[in-house]
């Protein structure tokens, strides 16, 4: 006697976690702080990562100019490693640029700052990003700065 086969099995949907966590991208870079040369390299990582998820080219110019002078902040004001983080989850994308400098950036005023060379990065994050934050280091070591920008 013949077993009848058995009733094809459908195939396991995903859980909803496992969607959520496929809908984000990630970047991390280190940068040595010898190395400020190696900025331009990270602007084109960067810029082909942006792209590749999905992320509009005027938002993606934005995005890698605030990476610029976040990083060129970084180790031109500290003595060590910038690290960089490039995340786009759920409709924004989120750059943080950690240091182990233990001073928050310092702000010069609009006008001091279209006087000379230096003193504008955080203006362009600021005018460019939804949200920027500085955050302290564990133990009060290092500081990053998050930027969020929406990415429609």
């Amino acid at each position: 006697m013949t077993r009848p086969p058995m009733p094809a099995r459908r195939p396991a949907r995903p859980s909803r976690r496992r969607r959520a966590s496929r809908s984000w991208r990630e970047l991390i870079v280190t940068v040595p702080p010898d190395a400020p040369e190696a900025l331009s390299p990270l602007r084109h990582l960067a810029t082909v990562n942006l792209i590749a998820w999905g992320v509009g080219r005027q938002r993606v110019g934005e995005i890698v100019l605030c990476l610029s002078e976040l990083v060129a902040n970084a180790l031109l004001h500290t003595c060590g490693p910038a690290r960089v983080l490039l995340v786009v989850r759920a409709g924004s994308v989120v750059l943080e640029v950690a240091d182990r400098g233990g001073n928050a950036p310092a702000q010069s005023s609009e006008a001091s700052a279209g006087a000379g060379e230096h003193g504008r990065g955080l203006h362009i994050v600021r005018a460019l990003a939804l949200t920027v934050e500085v955050r302290s280091g564990s133990g009060g070591h290092g500081k990053s700065v998050v930027a969020c920008f929406p990415v429609a």
